[in-house]
């Protein structure tokens, strides 16, 4: 069961459904459905109605409601088959049966839509979602180690063999694919996860000798991811003091700037006062010697005319 819960949390990670926005609570999750539905019913559009009912269908499946899920993916693909529908439509409806089925633990089903899904991707060369899809079915493939009844399943599926060594060694085939091409697309993240398969895998076989070759390989993989987070994060920080810099270059121009506007008036109100002044100042000082000029003659006038009041 432990394995179970891995291979679950795996596979929804590498699902290729269509993306839904984040929702906070259920209740927004159900009007968004029923909001799905009203278009739904409004729609003659088949390629509108394959989005709209994968949409419901994961919602539906986000909710914990896996039936109505496969309902409303059943009835997406049924209008694919039907209908002149896009590949890539049609391959993402698969995989979310996929998703579904392994939700249920029906891996027989859900290697069937994984394996059309991924015939899909392959016609229409979408290397990133063969990566994804091929994990899917490896990490399928190695949960059949658990108390599953192989010789019962195997007699009613085309992808199950009743030798468990057989399933074993397909889960690391196409573990091994999708490896290469995460190593090929630099996808690290995925990348360590399906080494983390391989070496499981092996270590279910009893190859302990391969088990710790994809260990290490595994934990490399991580310390890369941890490192390049780690650049990822040094570069946005020094790309913030970058930009802090720059916003305190501007506003130190930007104070300077006004400090020397602020300045240049003071200087210019500082040279008008003085102006004005000695404008003032003139005007006194050539009034003072007009008055003093005036006194100065009057005082001659009398010296020279004499007092009239003498003998």
């Amino acid at each position: 069961m432990k394995s179970i819960l891995y291979i679950l949390l795996l596979i929804f990670s590498f699902g290729i459904t269509q993306q839904v926005s984040a929702f906070s609570t259920e209740p927004n999750l159900v009007e968004q459905i029923q909001r799905n539905l009203t278009e739904l019913e409004n729609t003659k559009n088949d390629s509108i109605k394959v989005d709209l009912l994968l949409n419901i269908s994961i919602l539906n499946s986000i909710i914990g409601k896996p039936d109505k899920s496969i309902n409303y993916g059943l009835e997406a693909l049924e209008i694919c088959n039907k209908s002149n529908i896009e590949k890539r439509k049609k391959a993402r409806v698969l995989n979310h049966l996929g998703l579904c089925y392994t939700e249920l633990f029906d891996l027989d089903s859900a290697l069937g839509y994984y394996h059309n899904a991924l015939k899909i991707e392959k016609e229409i060369c979408n290397i990133e979602n063969i990566a994804k899809l091929s994990s899917n079915i490896g990490l399928v493939y190695m949960s059949l180690s658990e108390n599953y009844n192989i010789s019962e399943l195997s007699k009613r599926s085309q992808y199950i063999s009743p030798y468990m060594n057989i399933n074993l060694n397909r889960s690391i085939e196409y573990s091994l694919k999708s490896a290469t091409l995460f190593e090929e697309l630099n996808d690290l993240n995925r990348l360590s996860h399906s080494y983390k398969n391989i070496f499981t895998v092996y270590e279910i076989k009893g190859d302990y000798k391969r088990a710790l070759e994809y260990y290490k390989k595994h934990s490399n993989t991580l310390i890369s991811l941890i490192n390049d987070s780690n650049s990822e994060v040094i570069a946005t920080l020094n790309e913030s003091r970058k930009n802090i810099i720059k916003s305190e270059t501007r506003i130190t121009r930007r104070v300077q700037q006004k400090m020397r506007d602020q300045l240049i008036l003071y200087f210019s109100i500082g040279i008008l006062a003085l102006l004005l002044l000695i404008i003032l100042l003139t005007y006194k000082l050539k009034r003072l010697s007009k008055q003093l000029m005036t006194e100065s003659k009057n005082r001659n006038f009398i010296n020279q005319e004499g007092n009239p009041f003498e003998d």
